[in-house]
């Protein structure tokens, strides 16, 4: 798992076991966290990238899902997480983002999986999406070797 993805699923789980009324000085430090998280995620996305032929065309394809990934998606009528209740508690005084983006964590890093298999093709990322999927599968293993 690359340093960013495993960042997000440790913030997440830590967010988890806060629950909807911790404590300001938590909330302050998964704020923080959240802050180191998307300086990581964003040099990623731009190391990544640099491995991507670089058509005009592409990149603002490219750009375009990565700022697409932060836009928050409309749920009518759904009842929201704990962990979005956590963050956006009024009682508190909490908002996780003036601008309403989703969470950091939640973001789609840019790697291959994140392409649909038509723009995979189109941006040339196949060869990556192959290396993906076998890093993927080695991680697995690995999990399932550890247990």
């Amino acid at each position: 798992m690359c340093s960013s993805e495993s960042s997000r699923s440790t913030l997440r789980a830590e967010i988890r076991a806060l629950g909807k009324h911790a404590p300001s000085e938590e909330k302050k430090r998964i704020k923080e966290k959240r802050g180191a998280l998307e300086t990581k995620i964003e040099t990623f996305q731009q190391q990544g990238i640099g491995f991507i032929p670089q058509s005009p065309e592409i990149l603002a394809t490219i750009t375009t899902r990565l700022e697409a990934s932060r836009a928050p998606e409309t749920q009518s009528g759904s009842e929201g997480s704990d962990e979005e209740e956590f963050f956006n508690d009024d009682d508190q005084g909490w908002e996780e983002d003036e601008d309403a983006q989703v969470p950091i964590e939640e973001v789609r890093l840019g790697l291959p999986s994140s392409f649909s298999k038509a723009e995979q093709d189109w941006i040339g990322l196949g060869q990556l999406e192959r290396i993906e999927i076998e890093l993927r599968e080695g991680q697995a293993n690995d999990a399932l070797e550890a247990l």
